[in-house]
């Protein structure tokens, strides 16, 4: 079903009656190019369906909105020329450029521009001449493009937003500004309407809320109108809206869906008709395109073993990112959130006990931003893969110190941007990227005290509590908001420091030559040989507490599939907040209700036979209608990453190796039988542990099987304990005897 809205049109234009063009379009892709099948049904576009699409609308035009390369393993490759090879070949027509798009300077966005074989716009982006950022490139205005179709003229002109500069560091934006969003929008829309005579404007743009923009797409039709009829918005959920006569759409990030935007005119009227195609008609209406399905498996094998490589395994989901289309980060403490901040924190420890041992009596604290983390890692192993999907910038730790002052300063400005919740249901909005995640410290916020200034950069009370504490969460000590002496070692990316003016003119003691994701990989290595089954890490560990929060209660409803089917009548067992399981049977439609839950985050278990998945429900976020899928991917499956692991031991075996090789044993050794005769490097492991051996001198356990050498030397040890004994009472027997006479 179309959704239609008309325009009425003078009478000049009754030229074009009975003409139609498709207009598609994409936003926010972020490397997630692949598609993805379970038991042959679609469960995720790929760009080889929107070459598909394509091909089946002869009279049509590709967009994407911009942010496109960011976000995925193969995206970091070749800063993105395989993404913009592979959108040429799908055959896209023009693209916006998202906030993300920067992430490797602005140079880098030239060259990107030069390898598309599609017009890059960005009308708003000046260069240091106050020209048009893109001007000249493949022959190209930077600004705007008028393509003719089907008789029907089409001006498109693309803006970008100026919230970049709170996304990206100043050091990438560097010899470029941004012209303001409306004025620049209104002289588009005038020169493609009545100087160039074009019979629909379409604006690209990718205007996300959550950043600190005063100027959304939104706020662009209110002021502009009818004279703009379309705007396409590079945002994550998909939606239609009409404001003030302008029609402005969402595809979904990640190809969640295609937005299929049919302009006509009848009647001496223009028709715009809007569809968007999702994943489930997506995948019954077109095939995937094989010469796009070949190059995209060529360039994901290509980087396969790097991508691949398992870092460690995590017995709990890590929930934190993107979850129904909204960043859970910005709503409530989260298990990403807590881990990445305590690898900032173990990271700085260690130098602490070397380097920065001048700044040992300091209290450790860390910080990140919320939406700085995009996605949650699910149980079981982590890859390289996982790990930068998760923390896809290449932001850097560093370290200053800081005052109680500056601290509390910071924290207002995370929690300014909540508004009171809904009275019904207790959701939240306004909720800003800079909602913290933080380790060493614990903060109690009441949102119903004065909010931070934002024009004024400054003020606010909702931090009524602040609290330092020790690494079992235990509060040490109290802060006070006015206490200006320089007593915490603060550590966050290099990012957040041009946000935050409290911190910003701080002198930085250390920063790290390497990405914060890869401070992250090493913590998951630690924590995952510290315990070879898998570390854990909480729901919650009670770091940001709400107070005066009336507890709203709520319902939420779990749809049940399995392989993309419901799961009707099924008897399934719910696990709330790790609390005793109870059993539930679902509803006709593969429903189950979970009734007056208390207001908050809940982690949700439900288990479907041996198959268990996690998910949440919160109301905070509006989270309350959740789908679980049970995959049927059994444990036996990880043979591959048992594969991957065992590939990792290096040949040269050191004692610096014993705990990975042990987390190989381990893991090999929890496959089934069946999967075991499938690790095909299983040898390089016994090798290694020959190796072990040898480096622990152990001469005796080299005679026993490898998996048994703790077990035998215990009872070698009880052995020799025994005959010493022995010997020492016969020894002494006789003398005991006249002692006792």
């Amino acid at each position: 079903m179309f959704f239609c809205f008309h325009v009425g049109l003078p009478c000049t234009f009754c030229a074009l009656n009975g003409r139609e063009v498709v207009v598609l379009h994409t936003g926010g892709i972020h490397g997630q190019i692949e598609s993805k099948r379970n038991d042959n049904k679609l469960e995720k576009i790929g760009l080889d369906i929107v070459k598909n699409v394509k091909d089946s609308f002869p009279n049509s035009v590709l967009v994407d909105a911009g942010n496109a390369i960011q976000g995925s393993f193969l995206g970091k490759c070749e800063k993105g020329s395989k993404i913009i090879n592979l959108m040429n070949l799908v055959g896209y027509d023009i693209a916006g450029l998202g906030d993300q798009d920067f992430e490797n300077g602005v140079n880098e966005v030239k060259n990107m521009a030069k390898k598309a074989n599609f017009q890059i716009l960005s009308a708003n982006l000046k260069n240091e001449k106050n020209k048009v950022f893109l001007d000249g490139i493949n022959g190209s205005n930077g600004a705007n493009l008028i393509k003719e179709i089907n008789g029907i003229r089409i001006g498109f002109f693309g803006i970008t937003t100026s919230g970049t500069k709170n996304a990206t560091p100043p050091s990438k934006l560097k010899g470029i500004s941004f012209e303001d969003e409306l004025e620049c929008s209104k002289q588009q829309v005038k020169n493609l309407k009545y100087k160039k005579k074009v019979d629909v404007i379409i604006g690209i743009m990718n205007s996300d809320d959550e950043i600190f923009n005063k100027i959304t797409a939104g706020a662009i039709a209110e002021s502009i109108g009818k004279d703009l009829n379309i705007i396409i918005n590079g945002h994550r959920e998909t939606s239609i809206e009409n404001i003030n006569g302008v029609t402005i759409l969402q595809a979904g990030e990640e190809l969640s869906g295609i937005g299929c935007i049919k302009i006509s005119f009848k009647n001496n009227k223009l028709n715009i008709e809007t569809k968007p195609i999702r994943t489930e008609e997506a995948g019954s209406m077109f095939k995937s395109d094989v010469n796009i399905e070949r190059h995209i498996n060529g360039y994901l094998n290509e980087i396969n073993s790097q991508s691949e490589k398992v870092i460690g395994k995590t017995q709990n989901s890590l929930f934190g990112g993107i979850f129904l289309n909204k960043n859970i980060n910005c709503f409530f403490e989260t298990p990403m959130g807590n881990l990445v901040c305590d690898s900032m924190v173990w990271r700085i420890e260690k130098l602490v006990d070397n380097d920065l041992k001048k700044f040992k009596n300091l209290h450790i604290v860390a910080y990140e931003k919320g939406s700085s983390i995009k996605k949650s890692i699910n149980k079981g192993y982590i890859t390289m893969s996982n790990l930068l999907e998760s923390l896809p910038l290449d932001n850097k730790l560093t370290c200053q110190i800081i005052s109680p002052k500056d601290l509390f300063s910071l924290l207002e400005k995370g929690f300014g941007k909540i508004k009171l919740p809904d009275r019904k249901n207790g959701c939240f909005t306004g909720n800003f990227g800079e909602f913290p995640q933080v380790s060493g410290i614990k903060i109690e916020y009441d949102i119903t005290k004065k909010a931070y200034d934002y024009e004024k950069d400054a003020g606010g009370n909702r931090v009524v509590n602040l609290f330092l504490t020790d690494k079992h969460g235990k509060e040490i000590e109290r802060l006070s908001r006015e206490d200006d002496k320089p007593k915490i070692l603060f550590l966050c990316d290099d990012y957040v420091l041009h946000e935050f003016p409290s911190i910003s003119s701080k002198e930085i003691i250390y920063k790290e030559d390497k990405n914060l994701s890869n401070t992250l990989s090493e913590y998951i290595l630690h924590l995952t040989l510290e315990n070879n089954r898998g570390f854990e890490c909480p729901f919650s560990k009670k770091r940001i507490v709400m107070k005066n929060y009336k507890n709203y209660r709520f319902d939420a409803e779990l749809i049940l599939k399995k392989s993309g089917e419901i799961l009707p009548l099924t008897q399934i067992e719910i696990k709330i907040d790790d609390k005793h399981g109870k059993k539930y049977f679902t509803d006709k439609n593969g429903k189950i209700f979970l009734r007056n839950l208390d207001g908050g985050p809940h982690k949700i278990l439900a288990k479907y036979g041996n198959d268990i998945q996690e998910t949440l429900v919160s109301n905070f976020g509006d989270l309350k209608n959740i789908e679980v899928v049970f995959d049927g991917v059994s444990s036996g499956d990880d043979y591959e990453k048992v594969s991957n692991i065992i590939g990792q031991i290096p040949y040269n075996i050191t004692k610096e190796d014993i705990d990975f090789i042990n987390f190989a044993r381990t893991s090999y050794d929890l496959l089934e039988q069946e999967f075991k005769e499938m690790v095909f490097n299983y040898p390089k492991l016994e090798n290694a542990e020959k190796e072990i051996l040898k480096i622990r001198g152990n001469v005796f356990t080299e005679f026993f099987p490898n998996n048994n050498i703790k077990k035998i030397a215990s009872l070698f040890f009880l052995i020799i304990s025994f005959a010493l004994l022995v010997y020492i009472f016969k020894k002494y027997k006789n003398k005991l005897k006249i002692m006792g006479e």
